[in-house]
């Protein structure tokens, strides 16, 4: 859905899909830890989303 609205998308492999196949979805990050998620929505993906969104 991220990628349908134009913004930037992460995936985490600790669900139904593996890396590869969120990254085929459009996943601009895959993340496989909670630490790792919490780095990227904090960081420049976030920052990504928010030129988006104004």
């Amino acid at each position: 859905m991220a990628v349908g609205a134009g913004m930037a998308a992460i995936g985490v492999d600790w669900g139904v899909s593996d890396a590869d196949t969120l990254f085929s979805a459009g996943a601009d990050h895959v993340a496989t830890t909670v630490n790792e998620l919490a780095g990227h929505l904090h960081g420049p993906v976030t920052q990504s989303a928010r030129k988006v969104t104004q």
